[in-house]
């Protein structure tokens, strides 16, 4: 093993320790920090009772991003009625942009978004 092989091998898993520790007492690690319910819902995880409320008919439609979102609105407004939906974001400015830049719901979505 060379020398500079032996310093690599000791100095990557400190340098990565270093940056979770950074994360975590700085403002990125908020992420890390949220609620059981931001996280469940970051990883996917749909309350019993919501899933019960949209029956066999959902549709997903995935915009990962503030930006994506905005985008995605315009499908949005295009599509017919459809059974109530339900929001899952992953950036934490999410919900907060979906609801300023969603397209105002039709009276089915009004009733699921009053609901959530």
């Amino acid at each position: 093993m060379t020398p500079w092989l032996a310093l690599y091998q000791l100095a990557f898993p400190a340098v990565g320790v270093a940056v979770a520790a950074k994360m975590l007492a700085g403002g990125r690690g908020a992420t890390l920090r949220e609620g059981a319910s931001d996280l469940g819902q970051r990883l996917g995880s749909v309350d019993a009772a919501l899933l019960r409320r949209l029956g066999k008919r959902a549709l997903w439609l995935h915009a990962a991003s503030v930006g994506e979102l905005a985008g995605a609105a315009a499908l949005l407004r295009a599509l017919p009625e459809r059974p109530p939906p339900w929001r899952s974001t992953g950036a934490r400015a999410g919900p907060r942009a979906g609801r300023a830049g969603a397209p105002r719901p039709r009276p089915a979505l009004r009733r699921s978004q009053r609901a959530a």
